[in-house]
């Protein structure tokens, strides 16, 4: 039941971010659109940005964790058109009320461990420095590009871009 409610109040946040900005959006629209009460929400979650951390790690939960880093990125590329592609008017709510910095925030919170991984898995030689940057980087550029693709609505174009942004990640990491 717990799992059940706590998917049901982050759909009703997804159809909310979809009609009305984040900065509009309060506990007691998020309660009254999945017909709860205030105590069932705060039981499985601190506020609505909670709620949305907790929508962007159910997303990168269905990225394989053993994978190289171009197959990571891919995959994260996937889920976010297929985020876009199943939430439309939502994903458009949340560019335009995070903007680019405020998804990166949430992104990134949940990509930095995974593209730290996948380079520990590459076995590439060098500093802790360089690979820090290097994580930051492909950070930045994957989040990016997910952005301005979700912004554009442009679902048919995560597919080309994947497999460029695939290509370019096998060569840096290439040995």
């Amino acid at each position: 039941m717990s799992s059940f409610t706590k998917k049901a109040i982050m759909e009703a946040f997804l159809r909310l971010i979809g009609k009305k900005a984040l900065d509009k959006i309060t506990v007691r629209d998020i309660v009254d659109e999945c017909g709860i009460n205030r105590n069932t929400f705060y039981y499985h979650f601190q506020d609505m940005y909670a709620v949305l951390e907790a929508i962007c790690h159910e997303a990168v939960l269905t990225i394989p964790k053993d994978a190289s880093l171009a197959a990571t990125m891919t995959a994260f590329l996937g889920c976010m058109s297929d985020f876009s592609a199943e939430y439309p008017r939502s994903t458009h709510g949340l560019i335009v009320s995070l903007g680019y910095d405020g998804l990166h925030r949430y992104l990134a919170a949940e990509l930095r461990p995974l593209v730290m991984e996948c380079l520990a898995r590459e076995e590439i030689d060098a500093s802790r420095e360089y690979l820090r940057h290097l994580t930051a980087f492909v950070c930045h550029a994957v989040i990016g590009l997910a952005a301005d693709l979700m912004k554009a609505g442009s679902t048919a174009a995560f597919s080309t871009v994947s497999q460029d942004v695939a290509r370019i990640l096998e060569q840096i990491t290439r040995k």
